[in-house]
């Protein structure tokens, strides 16, 4: 019995989960097929190479990756061609479409449109003129000039905002398709025309246009379904432009280069081989930088490579480098973020760290080796000047011991106004004055010279002055102590180009033991005559 109960009771639990698994499944058919098989019907207009018709069948970017989506998601799709974007508002706006390619986002139509977020697709506005016409260059040339705007287009509208802004009287003239627009300027019914930049390559092969440096702000061109309808929609468009995006071999990326030839750019989380050989040259360069610095600076000094990092002025120039780098780098990404960001639609963290252009990753690494190798430079001079600046001090040295030990006092003064320059640690042996009292008073020897001779040291100076002064003179001085000196003074007198004294030199020596000997030797000659 119990045998038959348990039997019994793995029966029944064998079935339950064959049962659980089976409704599982069905539910989860029911969930796949819920958006498969759904009829999606789509508005489009002529707007290359976001849309476009080529060999009767619609195609551009905004579309293949509609189809892309759809296959994946197994969705339907039927078009409905209109004449205009103007059309395909007002058709998502009463619901007889389900999604619209091609659409500016604004803030009135937000109110009744729903978006998909992820970037994509930008166009910028730019006025063209029939060939041949030059007269159009600038903003204040469209004054009293009638130019043709797509009706509903965002740069139409701006181009209204800044005439009138600027008080630019300009006739707006509207039309339903960039078709009439170019046909309107190609046969001067009109002076000029609002169109897109991608037409460049389009119309004006076919229309005899010319585009002209007139350049308005980007807009972003988006998917859009009615308010709060069909969000499926937008979710599956969002995440598929995400993963593309990031992914380089995507058919994001194909379809990117084929319609955009011109601007497709590098998918972040891809490299391509032109970026992966400048990513492997800044390499280099940075590596034989480092070999250069390793080598070279040991050679400007006796010191080893960790002891030149040690230098305070070494320690400058590589804070010079790293903060001109980091400055340059928060500056071009600032700048990036104000005047670009309409497009890109990234945070200033973004443009800082993140998901920075190649192109401003490759700006910003040659900043840094120019910085680098200028800061090498400089180090180089640097390691020089204090080389000589060394010698320098050696020299100064050796001369200050030279004067410090002379018995003769050697001094150097300015002429007219008579002011010491140098005066040597002897002064105070041969006068009992320090150099800083000779430094302190203009003329200072004039106040210590015997008042005997005080004549005679005033011509002496006239004659200095004029540049008549004898290679040698002796007088008598009374030092600090109060006792007479005889001094003896040797010149050097520096004329200017003019032929004026400027400098004088002189080298004072204590001659008073000599002075006594010599008058001790003369009484005794003296005496010994009488």
């Amino acid at each position: 019995m119990m045998k038959r109960l348990k039997r019994d009771l793995r029966i029944f639990l064998v079935t339950a989960c064959a049962l659980l698994i089976c409704l599982g499944s069905a539910q989860g058919d029911v969930a796949g097929q819920e958006n498969a098989d759904k009829h999606i019907r789509v508005g489009i207009y002529n707007n290359f190479p976001v849309i476009y018709e080529k060999g009767g069948q619609p195609t551009g970017f905004h579309l293949e990756i509609l189809k892309d989506v759809a296959k994946k998601e197994g969705w339907i799709l039927s078009y409905s061609f209109y004449t205009s974007l103007k059309n395909v508002i007002q058709s998502l706006e009463t619901g007889s479409i389900d999604l619209g390619l091609g659409v500016e986002p604004t803030k009135e139509r937000r109110q009744f449109l729903d978006f998909t977020s992820e970037k994509n697709a930008v166009q910028t506005g730019q006025i063209f003129v029939k060939s041949g016409v030059t007269d159009v260059q600038t903003m204040n040339d469209l004054n009293e000039k009638t130019v043709v705007v797509l009706s509903h287009s965002v740069a139409g509208e701006y181009l209204a905002e800044t005439c009138e802004r600027l008080k630019i009287n300009t006739i707006l003239k509207r039309v339903n398709s960039y078709q009439e627009m170019a046909e309107a300027v190609a046969t001067g019914s009109v002076d000029a025309g609002l169109f897109n930049d991608y037409h460049r390559q389009n119309l004006t092969p076919i229309y005899k246009i010319q585009y002209t440096p007139i350049v308005f702000k980007s807009t972003e061109v988006q998917y859009a379904v009615p308010k709060n309808e069909n969000s499926f929609l937008i979710e599956s468009l969002d995440k598929y432009l995400k993963e593309g995006k990031t992914t380089n071999k995507a058919t994001y990326h194909q379809l990117e280069k084929k319609f955009f030839p011109e601007l497709s750019t590098l998918a972040p989380g891809g490299w391509e081989k032109r970026e992966i050989i400048i990513a492997i040259c800044l390499c280099m360069l940075l590596v034989v930088l480092a070999i250069m610095i390793g080598i070279v600076l040991p050679n400007f000094s006796k010191e080893t490579t960790l002891a030149s990092f040690a230098r305070e002025d070494v320690q400058h120039v590589i804070k010079f480098v790293i903060g001109a780098t980091v400055f340059f780098w928060v500056l071009d990404s600032f700048a990036a973020w104000v005047m670009f960001n309409d497009v890109q639609k990234l945070t200033l963290f973004e443009w800082l760290l993140t998901d920075i252009p190649s192109e401003n990753l490759y700006i910003r690494g040659v900043l840094f080796l120019v910085a680098s190798v200028f800061g090498l430079y400089l180090i180089k001079y640097l390691y020089k000047y204090q080389q000589l600046v060394d010698v320098l001090i050696v020299s100064l040295n050796r001369f200050e011991q030279l004067t410090d030990n002379a018995r003769d006092m050697l001094f150097r003064m300015s002429l007219p106004a008579g002011e010491y320059e140098f005066v040597s640690k002897a002064s105070l042996d041969i006068f009992g004055y320090t150099p800083s009292e000779f430094y302190q008073e203009p003329l200072f020897i004039k106040q210590i010279v015997h008042h005997d001779w005080q004549t005679y040291f005033s011509e002496q100076w006239e004659n200095l002055l004029t540049g008549k002064v004898p290679h040698c003179f002796e007088y008598q001085v009374i030092n600090k102590a109060g006792h007479i000196r005889w001094i003896n003074q040797r010149n050097t007198v520096y004329f200017n180009e003019s032929g004026k004294p400027y400098a004088l030199e002189g080298i004072v020596t204590d001659i008073t033991d000599q002075k006594i000997l010599n008058m001790n030797v003369n009484a005794k000659n003296d005496n010994s005559v009488e």
